[in-house]
């Protein structure tokens, strides 16, 4: 049987390395073997014109496939045969037999832009334990190589991914597994609408929250501030009524409710005996005579008394008396 020619030409450039058909794994300047990561910078981020005929070849003759490679006339005349399974969606898989020093990631990529995919799609791996891996390089090809050594079988499966670039924001969707349909995933563009000032989403209650310490440094805050303020730091148009609520919301956080505060007003009493030692304060309460609408009337506040000691001192001290007897 008469040997298929080399594509390129013996000796020529290769698919996936220099001319002289040079095995996958290269050899370094210095002589020895150089390491995966250093292989990623032998390859260009697209695949080159000879890599694309190559994988026109693969595609057009899955029989003979092995035969066709870069390696022939070579240093490496007879490499590894590996099963090499493409898997496509809506498209006929690509099964072929390839050389071991064939199989990198740029060819990988040139056979799948044989049926329309591009660099840009997604390749994977799934491992025998279930875990997926994303193949995006010569480093992660090689690895996998090694994984798969006792069966020479190497199945990857290709997903789609479509991309629109508009002024640097990128809009990504992905394709359904037997369908032709596609789900966004991320959606970044340029509004068109304009703003409004109608927000059903600002209630009196936020309102309150966020201008209580307006309304703590002046309760006699106007209802027009509070319109005027959250139509420039919001942009929402309030209500008149709805300030209205806001405000008195709000005075009740700052001032507290007055009918509460007199049960207080003995804890007052202690508070100021406790501070000025020697002051008296007095509370005086009184009971209202029973009613139908209070039957069991409690004590109800009446007067308060109290005498700062601090204050009576300094006045008996410091005035001279005017009234005496001679």
């Amino acid at each position: 049987m008469e040997e298929p020619s080399n594509p390129n030409g013996a000796g020529g450039d290769g698919a996936g390395g220099d001319g002289g058909g040079r095995s996958g794994r290269e050899v370094s300047s210095q002589g020895g073997e150089s390491g995966v990561d250093d292989l990623d910078e032998l390859w260009p981020s697209r695949p080159s014109s000879a890599a694309a005929k190559l994988a026109a070849i693969w595609v057009d003759n899955p029989a003979t496939s092995e035969w066709y490679t870069y390696g022939l006339g070579g240093l490496d005349l007879d490499p590894e045969i590996w099963e090499v399974g493409i898997h496509l969606d809506g498209v006929d898989n690509l099964e072929r037999k390839i050389g071991r020093d064939d199989i990198t990631y740029m060819n990988v990529v040139a056979m799948i832009e044989t049926q329309g995919y591009s660099f840009r799609d997604s390749i994977y791996c799934r491992q025998s334990d279930g875990r997926v891996i994303l193949v995006e390089n010569n480093a992660i090809i090689y690895e996998l190589l090694e994984m798969f050594e006792s069966t020479r079988v190497l199945n990857l499966t290709v997903k789609r991914r479509a991309a629109v670039v508009a002024k640097k924001q990128t809009n990504a969707a992905s394709e359904i597994k037997g369908e032709k349909t596609f789900v966004i995933r991320k959606m970044k563009l340029k509004r068109t609408c304009p703003t409004t000032t109608d927000s059903t989403r600002v209630s009196a209650r936020w309102l309150a929250a966020k201008y209580e310490s307006l309304f703590r440094s002046d309760p006699n805050t106007t209802i027009q501030t509070v319109i005027d303020s959250a139509r420039q730091h919001f942009g929402v148009e309030v209500p008149k009524m709805m300030a209205y609520r806001a405000k008195w919301l709000a005075i009740d956080a700052v001032l507290g409710d007055h009918k509460e505060q007199y049960v207080r007003l003995r804890d007052f009493a202690q508070t100021v005996v406790d501070t000025n030692p020697g002051s008296r304060v007095i509370v005086t309460t009184v009971t209202l005579a029973p009613s139908l609408d209070n039957p069991h009337p409690g004590p109800t506040f009446h007067g308060l008394f109290f005498c700062i000691n601090g204050a009576r001192e300094g006045f008996l001290k410091g005035c001279r008396p005017f009234i005496g007897t001679s």
